[in-house]
């Protein structure tokens, strides 16, 4: 079974749902109705090399809106006579994962245990912050918006911005269309509907604080 397969499936289970996984075999049935939705970075396992893996995502995770890149910042302090300028950068804490390496490689060596691993691992991508949090009147428009990188400025932004960062540092996936799409419906479209719509997005951002949304 495709990879992709997994949302497909989570789909099909739940069809009478608000919600719904969508990549890009799915991009089509993406529903036409109002809605918040968000974009996910899949946890596809790109290598047997858990150290690279980790890295991998952690780097995807460790950028900023603001910086277009890596998170950093830059303060100066004015004194009388002087300007102290300060610079400051964030990123994930390395974490020790010796322990686990020989489990990593048990399960690599087995193709059956690895193929379980990369659908675990994938279907656990919804554990991780949304990529970018937004919400349309027409999700399936939107959908397609961010694939071409069309629309508004923030919408093309967070195509562009994307793309340039996974070129740039030559990440496994480089497209937006490699990504999944996970959104939510709600009423028909509606004066009342749509404040409903910005309450939620707006909600979402804060609390999950999108690496590639702008606030």
């Amino acid at each position: 079974m495709p990879l992709n397969d997994i949302w497909r499936k989570l789909n099909s289970q739940f069809a009478e749902a608000e919600m719904g996984f969508y990549t890009m075999e799915t991009f089509g049935k993406v529903p036409t109705k109002p809605g918040v939705y968000a974009w996910f970075y899949p946890l596809r396992i790109h290598t047997k090399d858990i150290d690279e893996y980790v890295k991998t995502i952690n780097l995807i995770l460790d950028y900023d809106s603001t910086s277009l890149g890596n998170p950093e910042s830059i303060k100066d302090l004015k004194f009388n006579w002087d300007i102290l300028s300060i610079k400051a950068t964030m990123s994930t804490k390395p974490v020790d994962l010796t322990s686990y390496k020989l489990t990593w490689n048990n399960i690599c060596s087995d193709d059956s245990n690895f193929k379980k691993l990369t659908e675990t691992m994938m279907r656990a991508s919804l554990f991780l912050p949304p990529l970018y949090v937004g919400k349309a009147t027409n999700l399936n428009t939107r959908c397609q918006q961010h694939i071409k990188g069309v629309g508004s400025k923030d919408v093309n932004d967070f195509h562009n911005r994307f793309q340039d960062y996974s070129l740039k540092n030559k990440l496994p996936i480089k497209k937006i269309s490699d990504l999944l799409f996970v959104c939510l419906k709600t009423n028909e479209s509606n004066e009342e509907s749509n404040r409903t719509e910005e309450l939620v997005e707006a909600l979402l951002k804060n609390f999950s604080k999108p690496k590639y949304s702008k606030q």
